[in-house]
């Protein structure tokens, strides 16, 4: 959850458990890359002049690598910075020069397990998109070797797709067993009448 909800979800949750959130900021995404910018560097200011110590980022691997570069370019050591899923595991993020002088990073991931013929499946799309593209823009290289790095780059980009695909997988699968209880196909005949979601909530 992400943007004024996931803010709002966040400080409801810390307040329960006795956090006390002493400053909050939504930065917009549609700002232009110098608003951006100096929107970025007021923020690192207020975290700085409340004496923050713990901050929540949530945000993107790009945004967090913005953020990420303004911190060190001002020069902010020593603190805390829990990072969302969508970049604690971010090979950009991590790769940025001086990365490990701001302090500390801890970060939570969704949990990644082996979801039968992904792997397969990204990189064949992957593959396929690589060679329209490599096509469209005319290079010198031949089909074939254009497919062949094209499975390769797809190969790289399977590990983080399927650490997220997975929770999407799971959610898939309960539903769908919870229907399959509901509608009583696990005993042999399914039957047709009308689910209703809280039904489905409580299989």
């Amino acid at each position: 959850m992400y943007g004024r909800r996931g803010i709002e979800h966040f400080t409801n949750l810390a307040s329960k458990s006795g956090i006390c959130i002493a400053y909050e900021e939504l930065i917009p995404l549609n700002l232009p890359g110098s608003e951006l910018q100096r929107k970025m560097v007021s923020v690192i200011n207020n975290i700085v002049y409340s004496r923050v110590n713990v901050t929540a980022v949530f945000a993107d691997e790009e945004y967090a690598k913005t953020l990420m570069t303004i911190i060190l370019e001002q020069n902010v050591t020593g603190k805390v910075w829990i990072a969302s899923e969508a970049w604690i595991t971010s090979k950009i993020v991590a790769r940025s020069p001086n990365i490990s002088s701001i302090g500390t990073i801890l970060g939570v991931a969704i949990k990644s397990s082996y979801i039968p013929g992904f792997k397969y499946y990204t990189a064949l799309a992957h593959s396929h998109l690589k060679s329209q593209k490599c096509r469209s823009d005319h290079k010198s290289l031949e089909e074939e070797e254009c497919k062949e790095q094209s499975v390769s780059e797809g190969a790289a980009i399977v590990e983080d797709m399927q650490r997220i695909s997975f929770n999407i997988y799971s959610a898939v699968y309960a539903v769908a067993h919870a229907l399959h209880h509901l509608l009583r196909c696990d005993i042999g005949i399914c039957t047709r009448r009308t689910v209703y979601p809280w039904q489905v909530r409580r299989v």
